[in-house]
């Protein structure tokens, strides 16, 4: 059972991180297209 707990925990924090990037990418990603709006009007 403390194997399988482990493994749990280790997915959880994986998931986690991946989670992070995501949000990360996405804040990228507006970023940008916040850039290319203001190009746009200028």
């Amino acid at each position: 059972m403390k194997e399988y707990e482990d493994e749990y925990i280790s997915m959880e924090h994986i998931l986690r991180s991946a989670m992070d990037i995501d949000q990360t990418t996405k804040h990228y990603i507006n970023n940008k297209v916040e850039v290319i709006k203001e190009i746009i009007k200028k």
